[in-house]
């Protein structure tokens, strides 16, 4: 069978056609990745979530992101994890603070405020996927000066109070503890620098002028402490001290009722 003269004339175009159809199509997963999307800084000591920064303290930084290679809530051995890298300076005068890092390339990373009460900083985090696809983002964070610890509660035998009269046995060992709010500290936080824990100083006292004969805390400088109740019964007033590294302290005080 002869072929067609017009076939044999069109068929060098149609294969060529074909060819560049397919390496069009050929696309390789770099040229399908897309960037890591950054949604945020978050500031934080422990669980809170700061919207400034106190001088002399410690923080955790997490960059907040979605990449299509990396889930950190999955164990996939085929997750590739991203590059980070975190950065920081002084508003005000540009200067460098990338050494008060731990490390500059983990997330959460670890940040030690520069002692600047009243500038503010420029905290930036880059990420880099294994293809070089880039996300970067910053945020300004107000400096701000250290206050005294806030006392929010107190807990008995590893319960909290609810603000109702707690009732002990004379001549009883209970645990006391004080919950705490520091700018300097925050003792859920795994982050924190341990030299800038507060120190903690318990005192007691009968109410109505009880006469006592005994009573005691086994260590009146510890968080939480054990206390000796005294074998009288009556009101006991328990006086906490928390006094943090630049001097500020604060006092709490808990009612049990001796019965």
């Amino acid at each position: 069978m002869k072929a067609n003269p017009n076939e044999i004339r069109w068929f060098p175009a149609l294969c060529l056609f074909l060819v560049l159809a397919l390496i069009s199509g050929c696309q390789t997963a770099r040229d399908l990745n897309r960037a890591p999307l950054i949604t945020g800084i978050r500031v934080k000591q422990g669980s809170i979530e700061l919207d400034e920064l106190i001088s002399g303290s410690t923080v955790e930084l997490e960059v907040a992101y979605t990449d299509e290679d990396y889930d950190p809530l999955q164990s996939s051995t085929y997750q590739f994890e991203p590059v980070y890298a975190w950065s920081a300076k002084l508003w005000s005068s540009g200067e460098e603070c990338t050494e008060s890092f731990v490390d500059v390339h983990t997330n959460p990373a670890i940040f030690k405020v520069p002692d600047k009460k009243g500038d503010a900083l420029m905290i930036s985090a880059e990420i880099v996927d294994r293809y070089g696809g880039k996300g970067k983002t910053s945020i300004k964070i107000k400096i701000e000066d250290n206050e005294a610890p806030k006392i929010s509660g107190f807990n008995l035998n590893g319960k909290p109070i609810m603000g109702e009269l707690s009732t002990v046995e004379p001549a009883e060992i209970v645990e006391i503890e004080v919950d705490y709010i520091d700018d300097s500290y925050d003792p859920k936080s795994v982050g924190c620098d341990p030299d800038m824990e507060p120190t903690f100083s318990w005192s007691w006292k009968m109410i109505d002028g009880v006469p006592v004969s005994d009573g005691r805390f086994l260590d009146n400088l510890k968080n939480p402490c054990f206390f000796l109740t005294p074998s009288e019964k009556g009101y006991i007033e328990i006086i906490a001290k928390i006094t943090d590294r630049e001097g500020l302290s604060t006092d709490g005080t808990l009612v049990l009722d001796s019965q």
